[in-house]
């Protein structure tokens, strides 16, 4: 019986062993640098995208176009996920309401945020009644438009999403919001919506959902390219 036991102990211990030392000491780490000298950095269980700065589109200050987490299924197959941009750039958002005593029978509604590209503020009454502003940052929404509302929600667009040949149609096009009971005064007539981490950077993340790359003799090959690099 004890035989067994450490029969079955051993073979528990190298089962699992190639993973542990898969997980520690990961020769996948690296930076990959592939089609329009595009850079994949991969650390651990994470993983950025750096874009050429010589792409006019992209911030100079902030060349990352995607950024996530690394989910690894064998020693040369992982999997890419971007992080939820959505929720990021909510995180900071600042709601505030207060009253104008010049306007009447409306509720005004501004916003304000960093971006300063070309972009479409949609708003969503009780998910039914819709109103648009193009390049403006404030509208006016008559009061009884908004009898017996439940909820405000907005999703602002990017008019102008970045192009590139690798990943054209990936991009981050919109954020959004659903605000529900937002106003507490019932003489509030005028809401502002601050979202400091709207900023030009967050259209240029793409999105990556559940796609696989494989990574064999320091070539990592992901959407039919190839990206050449060391590893760590």
């Amino acid at each position: 019986m004890k035989s067994y036991y450490y029969k079955l102990v051993n073979l528990v211990f190298f089962a699992i062993m190639p993973l542990y030392c898969f997980s520690q000491n990961n020769p996948i780490n690296g930076v990959y640098t592939g089609p329009e000298y595009e850079r994949i950095v991969i650390e651990n269980d994470k993983f950025k995208i750096l874009s050429d700065r010589r792409n006019f589109e992209v911030n100079k200050n902030d060349s990352v176009i995607a950024f996530g987490s690394v989910k690894y299924h064998d020693n040369n197959f992982i999997e890419l996920n971007s992080a939820y941009y959505n929720i990021i750039a909510m995180r900071g958002m600042v709601f505030s309401e207060s009253q104008n005593t010049t306007i009447k029978d409306s509720l005004l509604i501004k916003f304000s945020f960093p971006f300063s590209g070309f972009y479409k503020i949609l708003i969503i009454i009780n998910y039914k009644r819709k109103f648009e502003l193009i390049n403006q940052t404030e509208i006016k929404i008559p009061i009884n438009e908004l009898k017996d509302y439940k909820q405000i929600g907005f999703e602002i667009f990017n008019l102008k999403p970045i192009r590139n040949n690798t990943m054209q149609d990936y991009c981050r096009i919109s954020v959004f919001r659903f605000l529900s009971g937002i106003i507490e005064n019932d003489h509030t007539n005028c809401i502002s919506i601050s979202i400091p981490n709207l900023t030009n950077s967050y259209f240029q993340y793409y999105v990556i959902k559940g796609e696989y790359a494989r990574i064999e003799d320091d070539i990592l090959i992901w959407r039919g390219e190839l990206y050449y690099g060391k590893s760590w």
